[in-house]
């Protein structure tokens, strides 16, 4: 994840959105450790997206990307479909 956070942070702060797509719970947490602290730098926020969300939960979620202000999104594959702003 250290290799990527760079790339991530320069993506971000170019107005860009990423999805993060981690195979399974311990990538998911390393991911999620590793590179929501940069949304700080990029004037953004950070979604973790998962299963354990209650549907209420879930509905903002899809809302925060929707409207752009999530632009980065962690989350296990199946999440794949999540609406990114171009």
């Amino acid at each position: 994840m250290r290799a990527l956070a760079p790339r991530v942070l320069s993506l971000l702060r170019e107005g860009g959105s990423v999805l993060v797509l981690a195979p399974e719970h311990a990538t998911l947490e390393r991911a999620w450790s590793a590179l929501s602290g940069l949304v700080a730098e990029a004037e953004t926020e950070a979604l973790l997206f998962s299963g354990l969300l209650s549907s209420e939960q879930r509905e903002r979620a899809w809302q925060e990307i929707q409207q752009g202000q999530a632009r980065l999104v962690i989350g296990p594959i199946w999440p794949s479909a999540s609406p990114c702003p171009i």
